[in-house]
């Protein structure tokens, strides 16, 4: 958990200080949208975090390289989320996921990040797949 929060705290971070923003100041990490599903009351938008349009390009806020070496691209998908969730009633979102990786040597356990975009609390939840 202290890991995670401090790979979380250092994302912002960096984000913050050298990261790429939109015009409404949002940090630009490029996605591609993978699926839509609506229910009786909700919709799930998932998404996947691409690598290439991130990793080298100097829009993002997650840029390495233009020319990044496959240790950096290893660095980058062990270490940064590729899938994301939205749950969402029209335009107004009520819950974020993120799928966190937490590596500890060559393990690597998967938890969800879930995230009330109400009142901005947080829970892990562990991945069991």
């Amino acid at each position: 958990m202290k890991k995670l929060i401090l790979l979380l705290l250092t994302i912002i971070t960096l984000k913050s200080a050298f990261g790429q923003k939109d015009r409404l100041g949002n940090p630009i990490f490029n996605s591609k949208v993978i699926s839509e599903e609506k229910f009786d009351k909700f919709e799930l938008t998932s998404s996947y975090y691409l690598i290439d349009n991130n990793i080298s390009n100097k829009e993002s806020s997650v840029y390495v390289s233009e020319k990044p070496t496959l240790t950096e691209y290893l660095k980058f998908s062990r270490e940064l989320p590729s899938y994301g969730f939205v749950i969402h009633q029209g335009g107004d979102v009520q819950y974020m996921i993120i799928l966190i990786q937490e590596i500890d040597g060559s393990n690597t356990t998967l938890s969800y990040n879930i995230v009330n975009s109400s009142n901005g609390k947080s829970i892990q939840v562990p991945c069991k797949v």
